[in-house]
């Protein structure tokens, strides 16, 4: 799976449901950083890289081959010389407009709508950390049926999410008395009901 492949699974998510638990651990397997805003002072990420930065009114994000750099509050040449090596993200904040959030960046990405109601509230972007330097975490070549399970299996999250269900309807819903603890058990008790989502209004 590439990152293209992986920010149209993305695509089209509402706010406060902008990437599943489960997204959010194959993104960190797979090496991938998931960057979207929250509210109107937050820049999210998600995956291989797990933060969130502080971004009012907008904001240049430097990031280096460990993640999010920290700036050094001495204000040190060593800093200032690791600063200027950094990669940057522009955390673009529009109070009026079609987008709240935009990212700029020179690093190889994909971008994905992140959706208010029908309104279009962010344009987030996934890349790959290995854009940044060495990446040390784990390594995994998806075959064509894992991947299909999980571009099935975010499919059948947006669904989920999209009904609103609460934590209790999704337990009655699934009828797993013990947790899901794998994609085939999710994708299997999902699908087993997905006529209630077609036939059944939720509120």
């Amino acid at each position: 799976m590439n990152i293209q492949e992986f920010a149209e699974m993305l695509d089209g998510n509402e706010m406060g449901n902008e990437i599943s638990k489960v997204d959010t651990i194959r993104a960190k397997e797979l090496g991938f950083v998931v960057v979207f805003g929250y509210s109107d002072d937050n820049a999210e990420f998600r995956g291989a890289i797990n933060e969130e930065v502080g971004c009012f009114d907008g904001k240049t994000i430097y990031l280096d081959e460990h993640g999010i750099f920290e700036e050094c509050d001495c204000e040190c040449v060593h800093s200032a010389l690791a600063k200027q090596k950094c990669k940057q993200i522009e955390a673009i904040w529009h109070n009026e407009g079609e987008v709240a959030w935009a990212y700029e960046t020179d690093i190889h990405h994909a971008e994905f709508k992140i959706m208010e109601d029908d309104a279009l509230f962010c344009v987030g972007i996934v890349f790959d950390i290995k854009s940044l330097g060495q990446w040390d975490g784990p390594t995994e070549v998806m075959d064509e049926a894992m991947k299909e399970n999980l571009i099935k299996l975010s499919k059948l999250i947006k669904i989920f999410n999209e009904a609103r269900a609460t934590e209790s309807e999704f337990e009655a819903f699934t009828g797993y008395e013990e947790p899901i603890e794998t994609i085939e058990q999710l994708i299997e008790a999902m699908e087993s009901e997905m006529s209630y989502w077609e036939t059944e209004e939720v509120e």
